[in-house]
């Protein structure tokens, strides 16, 4: 199972596995988060992957991702 957070140059990119989180989850986070950060999506070798770069300067990336994470938990938690 594994997920992990990468801050990069603008941005951070998640890598999601897909037999843990519910794609129904990734989509809802990423249109949550789509009002404060542009979102790319995309699938590889059984992972959703999230670039998540905020759209006003500032933001902390690493939380930010964790931010993401959660947000999915907490949405499949009520799916």
């Amino acid at each position: 199972m594994e997920s992990s957070v990468q801050v990069r140059a603008g941005g951070v990119t998640l890598k999601l596995n897909s037999g843990v989180y519910l794609k129904k989850a990734v989509l809802l986070a990423s249109e949550a988060f789509g009002e404060s950060c542009w979102v790319n999506l995309d699938m590889s070798e059984g992972s959703y992957l999230v670039q998540l770069t905020p759209k006003e300067p500032g933001m902390e990336l690493e939380p930010l991702g964790y931010e993401f994470f959660n947000y999915v938990l907490g949405i499949m938690q009520n799916v």
